[in-house]
């Protein structure tokens, strides 16, 4: 007999609700044994009264023995469903290898599980470097906030929780050290209670204080959670069942991108799973579910109930009334109350990209609660006075040590830079129409051991290159300039615009408004030594070389960084010095194409060819009248002219069309191997010296749907566009796609 209707109250007294979920996960595995289940008598419907225990007493007596029949026979479905998903057969699917003409579809991955134990974690705090975890102070007179920064920490913690995913850290603020060289305990600062759990006072959240002087540091106390140690299980066709212990293993079905099992931990044990392949790598999982099964307690349980109602139904007739047989059962249900049982049964099912050769269960022990004390710095430098806001005034202004003004609040607002004693302040507002106004602000300088501020000479700082220099700009769309603080003068003055500071080196053109665009760009070392005269269209640097174009934008240059051209007399830049590779070149009068290392030295082999295109991973595409082909770093034409396109390599592979034999994108290797037939055309996605490339290919199965490959031929992805079957004109435009790329 089968029910789906809601477990009586005698049943579910004995947690054998939970069989509901168990019943229905175990029907997707195909072998399971008959042996071992429950027969018995079996009832006609009109034999039955579907219910539970709490009206028997409103029913006829001829009714109560229906009932009675209906708890028999919904108990024995029950120990069977429980005794078939005990009995399950291990089902394998065999690989079978992807045929020849389609593509195999990639599995993703992730990063093993690692468990990350107690031990794991104290190691993990001691390494902590100094300031790791601090706060910043916010002053606001007559209080003040501290704002925790605890990422170091939480990276931490989110090892430590791995098996369960929960929060497993808990702080509280014992002492706090001030600037003025006292100290007092938390409590006594607190402005009121913030704690998650008063009666513990941990808390996380940012802290409100009752007092505005500086602080120094605080001792936290943090309280975690974390596993003692841990134990693997790993199962597999050969090894389906694993006994550690009283705890049980077992694998019911490796098949269909899934894998299930059955298992049996201590309840306080946190387990995670999982699945990996033939070289050891752990598989994504797409989905899982789970159900959590009665104990052998309660099952056992279960078993004497459903022997004492046979034993109620065979002696029926004793009972004169429907509420005699109430009381009876009642009586069982509460005699026969099972305990929890030290392990938990749970049956769960895991789906991943692909079917796992293995599965690999990490079994954590108990988790314990741990305690350590960490000492945090406030991030704010030490230093003679301190930005704080004043609440009454709502205006900002600067005390000292000991929380005293010691610059009366008379700023809109005032902000910490990383460089020492410079302060970025807002001045006030200036209105550009009715909806819109300009925040004013200036840089100051506090003159060290005095009160005296000077105003530095811009208004903004694009930069901060080092400790001394920054570019800076006069004013909104002006010049840039480069200022060195411990000169408190300018090494580069401001007459540039579009400055880009890479390598102690300056590039920019000459200027004095951002969007006037004019062919004056320059290199300049940071203390203001011209390198290139600012007369280029443009200058770009990259990989310790300045790459120039001419203004009239028909000459490309190659200087090194102290102002040598490289590049020979007559002939231009093609490409970059990337990776190490040699530089293309062109002749600008024959067009003769060459390559030349970075001494500015020809390579020693010819190129007969009408196009050379700059290398790409150690290969570079070369053309002779409409066919393409490749050759290597020492000149040799390892792929032969036989490809009506190529584009540039990739790490490994390089995707071509074939002059005949294919019609489509195929991928080939740096040796003309064919590796792959991707097929029909849509877009590409391909940049040099790299192994980014994606190609969009039309399915070939499937009209409309898109198969995404990346640079080695694996398919990442897959979509579906819009198709019209029936029109020519779709027709026409898709040969019309193909005649684009052939003529690439």
């Amino acid at each position: 007999m089968q029910t789906n209707k809601t477990r009586t109250v005698l049943l579910s007294t004995l947690v054998v609700g939970l069989l509901l979920a168990g019943g229905l996960t175990y029907a997707f595995m195909a072998g399971r044994s008959e042996d071992g289940l429950i027969s018995g008598e079996e009832f006609a419907p009109d034999q039955l009264n579907e219910g539970g225990l709490d009206d028997i007493a409103t029913l006829s007596l001829p009714d109560a023995q229906k009932r009675l029949n209906f708890l028999i026979a919904d108990t024995r479905d029950s120990l069977n469903a429980l005794n078939r998903l005990s009995s399950l057969t291990l089902k394998i699917t065999p690989v079978k290898a992807t045929p020849v003409d389609q593509v195999a579809v990639v599995p993703a991955y992730d990063e093993l599980i690692k468990p990350f134990t107690g031990k794991d974690v104290e190691a993990a705090l001691a390494a902590l470097a100094p300031g790791a975890v601090d706060f910043r102070q916010v002053i606001d007179v007559p209080g003040s906030v501290a704002k925790w920064n605890t990422q170091a920490l939480d990276a931490i913690w989110k090892q430590a929780a791995a098996a369960s995913n929960e929060s497993v850290e808990r702080y509280r603020f014992k002492r706090v050290y001030f600037r003025d060289g006292s100290e007092q305990d938390y409590s006594a600062v607190q402005a009121r209670a913030q704690a998650d759990d008063e009666e513990t006072g941990y808390y996380s959240s940012d802290a409100e204080l009752n007092t505005a002087k500086p602080i120094d540091k605080v001792s936290v106390e943090v309280s975690y959670k974390s596993y003692p140690g841990y134990h693997k299980v790993v199962l597999d066709k050969d090894h389906p069942q694993v006994t550690v212990g009283s705890e049980r293993y077992r694998l019911t079905s490796l098949q269909d991108n899934a894998a299930a099992l059955m298992i049996s931990t201590p309840r306080a044990d946190s387990f995670a799973v999982q699945g990996l392949d033939e070289s050891g790598k752990r598989l994504r999982s797409s989905s899982s579910n789970s159900s959590t099964l009665p104990s052998d307690e309660e099952m056992a349980s279960l078993r004497k109930l459903y022997d004492a109602l046979l034993k109620v139904k065979a002696n029926f007739s004793q009972y004169r009334d429907s509420q005699s047989l109430q009381d009876e059962l009642q009586k069982l249900a509460v005699s026969l109350q099972p305990a929890a049982g030290s392990l938990k049964n749970i049956q769960a099912e895991y789906r991943y990209d692909d079917t796992p050769a293995r599965v690999e269960i990490v079994v954590y022990d108990p988790v314990q609660v741990s305690k350590t004390e960490l000492m945090l710095s406030n991030r704010v430098p030490v230093q003679d006075i301190y930005i704080a806001h004043d609440q009454k005034t709502d205006l900002v202004g600067f005390v000292d040590a000991s929380g005293a003004w010691k610059i009366k609040p008379t700023f809109i607002g005032i902000d910490y830079l990383d460089i020492a004693s410079v302060y970025r302040v807002v001045t006030g507002k200036r209105s550009i129409n009715d909806e819109v106004s300009e925040i004013l602000v200036k840089y100051y300088y506090l003159q060290p051991g005095t009160l005296n501020f000077k105003v530095l000479p811009f208004e903004g700082i694009e930069e901060q290159i080092n400790d001394d220099l920054m570019l800076v700009q006069r004013n909104t769309n002006g010049p840039y300039g480069i200022y060195s603080m411990k000169k408190q003068a300018f090494t580069v003055p401001m007459k540039f615009v579009n400055a880009k500071v890479q390598d102690n080196i300056m590039v920019a053109r000459l200027g004095d408004k951002t969007y006037e665009a004019k062919p004056t760009y320059g290199a300049f070392t940071l203390d203001g030594k011209e390198i290139l005269p600012p007369r280029f269209g443009g200058v770009r640097q990259y990989e310790g070389f300045l790459y120039t174009t001419s203004a009239d934008d028909k000459r490309h240059d190659l200087y090194d960084l102290s102002g040598n051209k490289i590049n020979p007399a007559g002939f231009d830049v093609l490409g970059d010095f990337a990776a190490g590779q040699p530089l293309l070149i062109q002749n600008s009068k024959t067009r003769a194409f060459a390559f030349i290392d970075q001494q500015g030295k020809s390579l020693p082999f010819k190129l007969p060819y009408d196009e050379v295109q700059p290398f790409s991973n150690g290969m570079a595409v070369v053309r002779k009248g409409e066919r393409y082909g490749a050759i290597d770093m020492q000149g040799a034409l390892s792929v032969p002219l036989n490809y009506l396109s190529i584009r540039p390599f990739q790490a490994r592979l390089a995707a071509a069309v074939p002059e005949e034999g294919f019609d489509g994108l195929v991928l080939i290797d740096k040796h003309n191997q064919l590796v792959k037939k991707l097929g029909g055309y849509n877009t590409y996605s391909v940049s040099a010296n790299n192994n980014d490339a994606q190609y969009s290919i039309y399915d070939p199965e499937k009209e409309g749907r898109i198969l995404v490959y990346d640079a080695d031929g694996q398919q990442i992805n897959s979509y579906e566009i819009e198709t019209d079957s029936s029109s020519e004109g779709d027709s026409d435009e898709a040969e019309q796609a193909t005649d684009a790329v052939r003529a690439e």
